[in-house]
């Protein structure tokens, strides 16, 4: 984003001096992250602001439902969080670098056990550096290694604070779009939980639905809509797990393009799938499970 300078001078030779004096320190950074019009063609990106902090806050609700023995049984989970994001620098590839902090966060889980409440201290008020490109891809965490909480076998052993942040902001075309434009993606997402290393290979389709005035800012609207497959294998107390699944998923965001800057952005997403088991017990559960989140700039 860049910055307004109110620039009272009286000699236009002077604030041609200080134009071009502050467009060479600004360098990058003061770029304009965007060109064109959002009717015939609109090119934007994230754009670095520089020791400039942004507060977020995100909610994460999920509701997993499986079949055991004729027995139902069902276990939820909610995490919300506060972080902070700050603009550092650009790297040489002109990825965007940013300092993030969880200045909060909590996370429950239920399930037939009773109810508990993770201790997620450990990562909390610690910050570490996202690399981010201009389009929203992360591609290096950095710090984050000493930034994990033990949750327990069951719910996955030790998990990184990445659990809690990854993708956070979601990804915008390189390519220019226009309103009513629609494009496709193709993403291959690996994750770790509960104990399994869980790889997600989606088809989205996404539509520039519009423009909208939120909390300010001139925003794109982007809804995104998808299906694909989970496949997940791991091992817990001595038994194998092998889960495979269908998932749909919907969302829309909001990205605040004359600025760079993401806004919100609120998703659901429904699984349908079995989790097989071998080893000291073998068995093959169906099972659902629903979630929604939602991120958005305080």
């Amino acid at each position: 984003m860049r910055k307004q300078y109110a620039l009272k001078v009286t000699s236009v030779l002077l604030l041609l001096v200080l134009v071009i004096v502050l467009g060479c320190a600004g360098g990058k950074e003061l770029a304009r992250p965007y060109t064109g019009e959002p009717e015939t063609g609109l090119t934007f990106k994230y754009s670095l602001h520089p020791e400039e902090t942004y507060q977020y806050t995100s909610a994460n609700n999920m509701t997993q439902n499986m079949e055991m023995q004729g027995r139902s049984m069902q276990n939820k989970s909610t995490s919300n969080a506060k972080f902070s994001v700050t603009g550092q620098e650009l790297d040489e590839n002109n990825n965007l670098i940013f300092e993030v902090v969880m200045d909060s966060l909590k996370s429950v889980m239920e399930g037939m056990g009773g109810s508990r409440e993770l201790d997620l201290s450990p990562i909390i008020g610690k910050p570490f550096k996202v690399v981010l490109s201009p389009y929203g891809e992360e591609l290096e965490y950095i710090g984050t290694d000493s930034l994990q909480v033990d949750v327990g076998q069951m719910a996955g052993g030790k998990i990184g604070v990445q659990r809690f942040f990854q993708r956070v902001f979601p990804n915008i075309p390189e390519q220019a779009v226009k309103i009513g434009e629609t494009w496709t993606e193709h993403e291959i997402d690996t994750s770790k939980q509960s104990g399994m290393d869980v790889v997600n290979d989606m088809e989205l389709e996404h539509t520039f639905k519009g423009i909208e005035i939120v909390e300010g800012y001139e925003c794109v609207v982007i809804s995104s809509n998808g299906e694909g497959t989970l496949d997940g294998e791991g091992e817990q107390m001595g038994n194998s797990f092998v889960m495979e699944g269908y998932i749909e998923i919907e969302s829309v965001s909001y990205f605040a393009y004359k600025e760079g800057i993401f806004i919100k952005a609120e998703s659901s997403s429904f699984i349908e799938g079995t989790v097989a088991i071998t080893g000291a017990m073998s068995m093959t559960l169906p099972m659902t499970i629903e979630t929604t989140s939602s991120v958005y700039l305080d």
